[in-house]
């Protein structure tokens, strides 16, 4: 996030610049006004004007700006009403909001000081390493370096807080215990200067106690290792941190066609961590959803040719969209925009001018919310793997990078063999196993195979990057590590193994049902050499 913050001075400069010439062409439409008080198109540009102001004041922090433009915008919009031409004092006191505009503009030009940014952009990451100096922390510094990481090391928490004001890290790692306070402490003024958690903060020796645990969690951190504190423990723990937030940037698309607002939700967006696309033309909707699949969608409501309610009932028609949350940018009343925007089908509302905490906040909320419930729609409840359709939906985009790169794949179903002391166990037992057999597995595969529940007592994992012998090789290593385990179930202590069918992705393979049906072929041949065992599909 900390790194977009220097582009805030580029797009506070333009819309300075912008916002001038759209007072001098507001000025000239006056004068036009005056000299063809029929007009109605001018009236209605001067409204825009205002219109614009009206929005885009307080995203730049300028509160006076979003007053007067609505201020002015209402005069113009209670003229044309009217249906009449302006009158001289109507005309004067357009005039007059104009001129205010200026004059707070200029005193801002005037005054603005061009103060260093906080925020730099890095080729080399930068670790803020908050700690006593000892020769662990030395040796933890040397290692980080050694990784490829920009290390500044902070003895106590005042120096560490100077160092994050001067310039935000990329991440931080805090000993729980500092000469001048605690490590807990620290991250909660840490996360204050940042303004937006986006920075991952690991603990360094946070005690085994669960009420410490607890604390780390509730202060900011985004993890905590105990003692001794390992280099490579923690170099795992923050790249496992930093991909997860890169996995997890939700792609949101915003439909806004004044070019301030827009630049202004790009940004602050884009600063939050996600994904941001913004759609100036309405009738490209369709086009853009499709191509861009977003996670959330914010929608302007008045929009030229169409109204952002008709957009959002045409998105809600749309198979695979039905569930996307949406969130309306309005200027009409509250209770007006909130009936409005729950009839079409959305989900939230922000009243303009809105600021950048609100923007984060009702979108972090919304995403949560909806991440939850796919989560939930997504995983199968006993084993916490994929369910059927989505395990289907990410083998088939295996078999297509195959199909595009030759990416070596296996496709393997996995069967629980009844225990040699209980050869017909009941079923909540046969749950039980099929449920320890999943997390087994999830321990060992990698994080880069997909792995889901296939049918009552079967699962499937697509195994990436393995030639046909190593498939075989980890299968058979796995199969014997998990015969020898002891599983707790009820009363019973119960050793079992499982049967494994695997099938390479070939190029005959043109479906999915086709590479399915191969590794159903070779489960069903370790079936009948009495199971406990590996089967590989011969080549096609």
């Amino acid at each position: 996030m900390g790194k977009n913050r220097d582009d805030r001075a580029e797009s506070w400069r333009r819309y300075l610049e912008d916002s001038a010439q759209r007072l001098s062409e507001m000025d000239r439409l006056l004068s036009a006004l005056q000299g063809d008080r029929a007009s109605r198109k001018g009236l209605e540009e001067i409204q825009a004007g205002f219109h614009d102001f009206a929005g885009s004041g307080a995203l730049y922090a300028l509160p006076e700006v979003s007053a007067l433009g609505g201020e002015g915008e209402y005069m113009c919009y209670t003229v044309a009403l009217s249906d009449r031409p302006p009158t001289d004092e109507e005309l004067e006191e357009i005039a007059g909001l104009v001129r205010r505009l200026r004059v707070i503009f200029q005193g801002v030009m005037d005054t603005q000081a061009a103060a260093p940014s906080r925020f730099q952009v890095r080729s080399i990451p930068l670790l803020l390493l908050v700690a006593p100096s000892t020769p662990e922390s030395a040796a933890l510094s040397d290692f980080m370096t050694k990784r490829g990481l920009q290390v500044d090391r902070a003895e106590n928490a005042a120096a560490g807080l100077q160092k994050a004001r001067a310039s935000l890290p990329d991440m931080a790692a805090v000993a729980v215990s500092l000469p001048d306070g605690s490590g807990y402490d620290f991250v909660r003024r840490f996360r204050e200067i940042e303004g937006e958690r986006a920075i991952p903060v690991v603990l360094l020796g946070a005690p085994e106690l669960f009420h410490d645990k607890v604390e780390a969690i509730v202060c900011g951190a985004d993890g905590f290792l105990p003692p001794p504190v390992d280099p490579g423990s923690l170099f795992r723990k923050f790249r496992t941190l930093l991909g997860r937030r890169r996995a997890s940037a939700a792609r949101i698309l915003a439909v806004e066609d004044d070019p301030h607002q827009a630049e202004f939700l790009e940004r602050t967006l884009s600063q939050g961590g996600y994904q941001a696309r913004v759609l100036t033309d309405p009738m490209a909707f369709e086009k853009e959803l499709h191509a861009f699949r977003p996670d959330l969608v914010l929608m302007d409501v008045l929009l030229p040719g169409v109204s952002g309610y008709d957009l959002v009932r045409y998105l809600r028609q749309e198979e695979g969209f039905s569930a996307v949350p949406v969130v309306f940018l309005t200027t009409e009343g509250r209770r007006k925009a909130q009936i409005k925007g729950a009839e079409a089908g959305g989900d939230d509302y922000l009243i303009k001018p809105v600021t950048p905490e609100d923007l984060l906040t009702t979108v972090r909320s919304r995403l949560i919310r909806y991440r939850s419930l796919q989560e939930m729609m997504d995983h199968d409840e006993l084993t916490g793997l994929l369910a059927h359709t989505p395990f289907l939906q990410q083998a088939r985009l295996c078999l297509s990078r195959f199909s595009r790169r030759q990416i070596p794949y296996a496709m393997v179903l996995v069967e629980v063999d009844p225990p040699k002391s209980l050869p017909f166990p009941p079923p909540r037992v046969q749950a039980a196993l099929l449920e320890g057999l999943a997390r087994y597995l999830q321990r060992k595969v990698r994080q880069t195979d997909i792995m889901g529940r296939y049918g009552e007592n079967l699962l499937a994992i697509v195994l990436e990057h393995l030639t046909p012998g190593d498939a075989v090789k980890l299968l058979e290593r796995l199969l014997w590590e998990y015969s020898q385990i002891e599983w707790p179930v009820e009363e019973l202590k119960l050793r079992t193994t499982f049967t494994a069918g695997a099938a390479m992705a070939h190029p005959s393979m043109k479906t999915l049902k086709a590479w399915l049906d191969a590794a159903s072929s070779a489960l069903e041949t370790a079936r009948k050499q009495g199971g406990g065992r590996v089967a590989l599909a011969p080549p096609p």
